[in-house]
């Protein structure tokens, strides 16, 4: 009989000499109903969907890399949002989480194919090695490529229902069980609450036991219970009452009235690839810490048509100072794959702006009046001129469908007075854009000396410059 180790002595990360992967979770997280039942469900189709930080994608994670040591020789799909959210969450979860096996699995990573193999564990039939194959959902035909036993997306209320659905497609793999289960933090009432939650009490007794549905709040992680100091400042910073906490942190379901951007359509708006030629590039920058932040690319073909083109949105990043994991990281990342021309930024931070500029990147304080940046982009809308890259800014989509008129005493939304401040990271970063958009040279003229756009007259930046 193996001996354990001394609570002391046993590593926080991996399960220690003798103690079992489930005692290892009960240690590591304490005891999660939500996870735990998520994981018990044997429906076909499972969503859990939790406040942030509740624990969603790590037991995402904990189901793949278990039906991988389960049915050796499974295949596995694994989708997040974007390429970028794949690689620098969803995927390094995933390894993490694949490390609480120890050396016992063989992880061996093929980064170039997007793919895991776990070389140890092996079909002794067909002699092959459970794997799992990593996508992203802003090209849901790609995802076609694979036959698997199972799918999970992650963060899935930021991409499309047709993600869900080709995934759903993909899952043909002989001789193991077909499953697909998705995580993520409610996006309003998009398709997965159509899909998993709408009028579930009228559903016949097959459909609900094919789709299988789980929730938790944020506050129900036992990592947080035990800082209730942490869980006061989240009721802080995202209003506590608000339906700004109930979406991120109570995991509800919430419909807003009187939407600021309600022309947007997706049937009119999003647009698939390939691109046009740009005249001008430009990028919004909306600074955040806690509190996500975003940057958002836009650019004007020759037609006079807008296009977003690309976003960031990432939550704990600083500024500069860790490079690939910092926000002039992301900025060259944009300046180089789109040619970005100016970055206006938000000027409540201008040490910010100047740490762009210190870094080379030709960065601007925006203009910041909200209700002329409101109108200019509901007057791009409106016109069909603004066009999504399909797929391409998922954030800034969710916030089309959350971003709305405050409300007076009565509930009632006041148009054209204010937006309410949910709901407008994207946003903001999306107005500064097109407010830049404005007083950008055309790109045959566009020259870069010392940081400077010789191309703006003095009058026309104003405060603009740093």
């Amino acid at each position: 009989m193996a001996t354990t180790t001394q609570a002391s002595d046993r590593p926080p990360d991996r399960p220690a000499r003798g103690e079992t992967l489930d005692e290892f979770c009960r240690r590591h997280y304490g005891y999660h109903r939500g996870q735990q039942a998520f994981i018990n469900d044997r429906s076909m189709f499972r969503a859990a969907i939790a406040g942030i930080g509740g624990g969603k994608t790590e037991v995402g994670a904990f189901e793949a890399v278990r039906h991988c040591v389960a049915y050796p020789g499974m295949k596995g799909l694994i989708v997040a949002p974007t390429y970028r959210m794949l690689n620098r969450s969803t995927r390094l979860v995933l390894l993490k989480v694949a490390g609480w096996w120890g050396d016992i699995l063989g992880v061996k990573e093929y980064k170039s194919e997007a793919r895991v193999e776990f070389t140890k564990v092996v079909n002794q039939v067909t002699g092959e090695c459970s794997s799992v194959y990593f996508g992203h959902a802003q090209d849901a035909d790609s995802l076609r490529a694979v036959e698997v036993g199972y799918f999970w997306i992650d963060e899935a209320p930021l991409c499309s229902q047709e993600a869900f659905r080709v995934a759903m497609g993909r899952i043909r793999q002989p001789g193991v069980p077909h499953r697909g289960w998705i995580t993520g933090t409610p996006k309003g009432r998009n398709w997965v609450y159509r899909s998993f939650v709408e009028e579930r009490d009228t559903w016949p007794a097959e459909r609900q036991k094919a789709y299988g549905f789980h929730t938790w709040r944020t506050h129900e992680n036992p990592l947080y219970q035990a800082e209730p100091e942490f869980l006061r400042a989240l009721e802080a910073e995202y209003g506590l009452g608000s339906d700004f906490y109930a979406q991120e942190i109570e995991a509800s379901f919430v419909t807003f009235a009187g939407l600021v951007y309600k022309d947007y359509d997706p049937a009119r708006h999003d647009i698939p690839g390939p691109t046009p030629r740009f005249v001008r590039v430009v990028a919004g920058v909306d600074w955040g810490f806690r509190s996500p932040g975003c940057i958002v690319v836009l650019a004007e073909d020759g037609a006079g048509n807008i296009w977003l083109v690309d976003e960031v949105y990432e939550r704990n990043r600083v500024v500069s100072g860790k490079p690939g994991d910092d926000w002039v990281s992301d900025a060259k990342d944009l300046r180089a794959r789109w040619g970005v021309q100016a970055f206006f930024c938000d000027p409540e931070d201008p040490h910010a702006i100047f740490q762009f500029a210190d870094a080379g990147l030709p960065a601007f304080q925006a203009d910041n009046r909200r209700m002329p940046g409101v109108k200019a982009v509901q007057a791009l809308l409106a016109t069909t001129r603004l066009r999504l890259l399909e797929g391409a800014a998922p954030n800034v989509v969710t916030e089309f469908g959350q971003y709305h008129w405050r409300t007076d005493r009565d509930g009632n939304p006041v148009e054209d007075a204010d937006p309410s401040k949910e709901f407008d990271h994207a946003m903001d970063a999306l107005r500064y854009a097109v407010m830049g958009l404005a007083i950008v040279p055309d790109d045959d003229y566009m020259l870069y000396t010392d940081d400077i756009l010789p191309g703006f007259e003095a009058e026309q930046l104003g405060a603009a410059r740093l």
